[in-house]
């Protein structure tokens, strides 16, 4: 098992997991305490994804901590989510869909991606 750990989010450049095929088994989100709305994260099964423009294959809602009371969101995919090309992230603050711009002022403290290398089943 590996992790991808994110802590910085900006402009409109997605963040590689890893560059070649794998299952992410889990993502793990630490939300930041002054998010004052709700952000978005996208996966993409693509090594170049272009936010706004690309569809991601899986969103993930990032609740704020007022709304959820909650200072962790633990998403767990059993038997893991395949991604056969190639795993990348990018954090939204709109719709995940039209997203062109990175969550910067309502971005989580931190994501952790769990994900095992060459496994795609």
């Amino acid at each position: 098992m590996a992790v991808a750990r994110f802590t910085s989010f900006v402009d409109t450049t997605e963040q590689t997991v890893l560059a070649t095929a794998c299952m992410v088994t889990s993502v793990l989100i630490k939300a930041n305490k002054n998010q004052s709305a709700e952000a978005w994260l996208s996966l993409y099964n693509n090594a170049t994804p272009t936010p706004g423009t690309t569809e991601p294959d899986v969103v993930l809602p990032i609740d704020t901590l007022a709304k959820s009371g909650k200072g962790m969101f633990k998403f767990i995919f059993p038997g893991g989510i395949a991604f056969d090309t190639a795993c990348t992230v990018f954090v939204s603050q709109t719709s995940p869909i039209d997203a062109t711009a990175a969550a910067t002022t309502v971005a989580p403290e931190e994501i952790l991606v769990f994900y095992q290398p060459g496994r795609t089943a």
